[in-house]
């Protein structure tokens, strides 16, 4: 535990350590290497548990203001959770979390919200998307009666329920295929609708961007199949970004809550209005930050399309989008700490939105 104590005080300055995801930081210990590689060493299970995860929360709980005693119970749950394999049988807690369209593990939806309600199954995917996961959807959604099962024509789905099925030697071979497919050296397949499976793919920005080089330590090693494990890329650093989409969904379902009740009760929409006030008070800033992500998204497709530059040039230029992102996004904590608080700054900084 004292080990534990040093080692989060002389990380909890790092701009980088801090915005890693949550989970890797509590199951890891993190260590630099160099700027865009960190090695992942995983904790033991239940001695790691008592001694590094749940003594850590309790630190970061007494230190910083956006993690309060309820952070700590929540990750207590998780890891006792793990450690003692708490759920579903294995063959069929892969089906139960896509029927409910929720990825346990990284805590986030296995298929974007909006994208489950307003796209076909066969449809639900994006550039980032397995290839093999694409080409064995939409092979199975050519079949009669087959094709009305969503899991199987669904690529995110089916490249969720893929990982979880054949394990770590099943995902390591998923990517080697893909990163080859995306190459384009492969003749194509004469038919539909596999046809566009082996057509030449943007890699940079994705988990498929690696190449010979990133095996001694280049650019894109911490995607390399089996050494990923045992790095983190520190550039990346989504945890702000996973809070802050955890903040809009929770800023939408208020609002739209609000306005539901505000149209059959006004009185009862105002004490819901109080009762919520502090992340309502946020709102127009939340909004602000959601349309800056918006355009950041775009600008990131639009690097990946460009058939002028090299992989190399992408990369540079992708990294200097990581920047924009982080900068983005560096009041999301300041937000965070505040709601869990209860402890609302409009006195002091007194927000210039705050209607609903």
């Amino acid at each position: 535990m004292a080990a534990t104590f040093v080692y989060y005080m002389l990380m909890r300055e790092n701009e980088e350590w801090q915005d890693l995801r949550d989970e890797v930081k509590a199951d890891n210990w993190l260590l630099p290497l160099g700027e865009h590689a960190w090695l992942k060493l995983p904790i033991p299970f239940e001695v790691g548990v008592l001694f590094k995860v749940i003594p850590e929360k309790i630190i970061e709980a007494m230190v910083e203001k956006d993690v309060t005693l309820g952070d700590v119970g929540k990750e207590t749950i998780r890891q006792v959770s793990q450690a003692l394999n708490v759920g579903l049988p294995a063959v069929v807690d892969p089906l139960a979390s896509v029927a409910m369209n929720y990825d346990r593990y990284r805590r986030q939806a296995i298929v974007d919200p909006w994208m489950e309600e307003t796209l076909s199954a066969n449809e639900q995917r994006n550039r980032y998307t397995s290839n093999l996961a694409r080409g064995v959807a939409d092979l199975v959604n050519s079949i009669p009666l087959v094709n009305k099962l969503t899991f199987a024509t669904s690529p995110m789905q089916l490249e969720y329920l893929m990982h979880q099925y054949t394990g770590t030697s099943g995902t390591y071979l998923i990517a080697l295929a893909d990163r080859i497919a995306r190459t384009g050296i492969l003749p194509g397949v004469p038919f539909d609708p596999l046809m566009n499976l082996t057509e030449a793919e943007n890699v940079v920005g994705t988990t498929h961007d690696f190449d010979w080089v990133s095996l001694i330590g280049g650019e894109g090693v911490t995607n390399v199949p089996m050494l990923g494990d045992l790095l983190v890329d520190p550039r990346k650093r989504a945890g702000r970004q996973q809070e802050f989409y955890d903040l809009i969904q929770e800023l939408d379902e208020v609002v739209a809550t609000l306005n539901s009740i505000t149209e059959r009760d006004f009185k009862k929409g105002y004490k819901y209005r109080k009762k919520h006030e502090d992340i309502l008070l946020w709102k127009g800033q939340l909004r602000f930050l959601e349309r800056q992500m918006t355009d950041w998204r775009k600008g990131r497709d639009f690097l990946a399309d460009r058939p002028d530059l090299s992989i190399a040039q992408k990369r540079e230029k992708f990294e200097n989008l990581l920047a924009v992102r982080l900068s983005i996004l560096r009041s999301v904590g300041q937000i965070m700490g505040e709601l869990k608080t209860n402890k609302s700054l409009f006195n002091k900084l007194k927000p210039r939105t705050r209607s609903v």
